[in-house]
């Protein structure tokens, strides 16, 4: 997928998908562009990989619901997704630790969101506590 201005034609990123045998989203793909580049057919310039610009490759792992359920980004950090029984995100945890909790009312809609990150000390990443964030009516 290239995302670009219409009437330009210049690239300003470009994304891949991988897929298993079984059609779950196993890994994406974008490309970090340090100039946007002059496209003359969007349709096939750059579709093969690994194209223009540095490509950053992120893994993610599917339970059997094709559900993501742990994502690693190219720097190996790690992000972790739980579901609740209406098979809605319920909570997305960091590799640091911080957390994204969110509630929903009956219709299904987001209506809260809370968030806790952890606070590190910037000099010896010590663990000084936490915040609490609340969003409310999404």
């Amino acid at each position: 997928m290239l995302h670009c201005f219409p009437m330009i034609r210049l690239v300003t990123s470009r994304n891949e998908f991988g897929y298993d045998e079984l059609g779950r989203l196993t890994h994406t793909g974008i490309n970090k562009l340090d100039v946007h580049l002059n496209v003359s057919n969007i349709e096939e310039d750059f579709v093969e990989s690994p194209g223009p610009g540095e490509l950053l490759n992120s893994r993610i792992f599917p339970d059997t619901m094709r559900r993501s359920i742990k994502l690693l980004d190219h720097l190996s950090r790690e992000y972790n997704v739980e579901y609740d029984t209406l098979y809605r995100i319920a909570k997305e945890i960091e590799s640091l630790g911080n957390e994204s909790i969110n509630k929903y009312d009956s219709h299904s809609n987001l209506v809260r969101r809370d968030l806790r990150h952890i606070v590190l000390d910037p000099t010896s990443s010590v663990r000084l506590g936490e915040r609490i964030f609340s969003c409310c009516r999404i």
